[in-house]
This record gives structure tokens, C-alpha cells and sequence, in this order.
């Protein structure tokens, strides 16, 4: 359908990943429009193209396949070789689980590791120091001027 809609069938993958600028996601699925936007962005018309994590978009496809063989194993009758297969397809889920967790908490130490670093720069830098030097300057003029507002409040015509 991909080749008959140019793209447009891999439109579930922009409802998915709705601010990534592919549908095709692979270099060889037929997504002309994203084609398009590559080239625009080669040629410097385009900017800042958002791309979902590979890994999110691995984690979308593992748990599409989990839920077609949970459907798949739900819809068959009890026997020992399908409850095996239901046990092993549970112990994968939970690997998976624990998997996108721990993912999950090393992207946010990674966030959390770049904002310090960055607050880091900023304070270090010479524009914190001269911001600092301007607030300290404006704390002074603001006691200035409350003297000369009592002043002016006290003085007599």
C-alpha cells in the first residue's frame, strides 16, 4: 500500500510518533515525503528535524508483537504446549518490562546529568558574573531609593 499512497501507509507510525517527521522509518520503506524533507533539510531550508529514539520506536514494536501473541494465545484452547508457550511469552513481557524501566530512569539521570552541566557552565561563565554584579547593583539602588523616598517624604514646603 506503501507505493500506491506514496507513504501513506505507514501512516500509523506518524499517529504513533505523531512529531517525528518520517512514516517510513527504514531508509528503504517508500516514504517520499520524507525523502523530500531530507532533501530540503540538505539544502538548508529545513531545520531541527525531530526523530523518535530508535529505542522507543523498538519498544512500540516489541510490545505490537507481545499483544498479537497474547491475542493469538488467548484465542487458542488449554493445552501443556500452548500454557508453556503463555509462561515464556509472560517471562519475556516482564524481561521487556524491566527492560524499558531501566531505560526509562537512564534517560532521566542523562537529562538530569545535562541540566547540571549546563547550570554548571552558565554559573561558571562571565555572563552569571556580570548578571550577578547587575542584580547586586539594583538591590543597591532600590535601598537608595528608599532613603530618598523617606526623604522626599519628610521634606517640608
Amino acid at each position: 500500500m506503501a507505493l500506491l499512497t506514496f507513504g501513506e501507509g505507514y501512516h500509523n507510525f506518524h499517529h504513533m510518533f505523531a512529531h517525528d517527521y518520517r512514516n517510513g522509518v527504514r531508509w528503504w520503506q517508500w516514504d517520499p515525503s520524507k525523502w523530500l524533507i531530507n532533501a530540503l533539510h540538505w539544502a538548508g531550508l529545513a531545520k531541527n528535524l525531530k526523530r523518535v529514539p530508535w529505542f522507543k520506536i523498538q519498544r512500540a514494536m516489541i510490545d505490537t508483537q507481545f499483544r498479537r501473541a497474547k491475542l493469538e494465545l488467548a484465542a487458542r484452547g488449554g493445552s501443556p504446549r500452548l500454557d508453556e508457550l503463555r509462561r515464556r511469552v509472560a517471562e519475556e513481557y516482564e524481561s521487556f518490562c524491566n527492560a524499558v524501566t531501566t531505560w526509562t530512569e537512564l534517560r532521566e539521570q542523562s537529562v538530569a546529568e545535562a541540566k547540571r552541566a549546563l547550570v554548571d557552565r552558565w554559573e561558571k561563565s562571565n555572563l552569571s558574573v556580570r548578571l550577578k554584579a547587575l542584580e547586586h547593583g539594583l538591590q543597591l539602588q532600590y535601598r537608595r531609593m528608599q532613603r530618598l523616598g523617606a526623604q522626599v517624604g519628610a521634606a517640608q514646603y
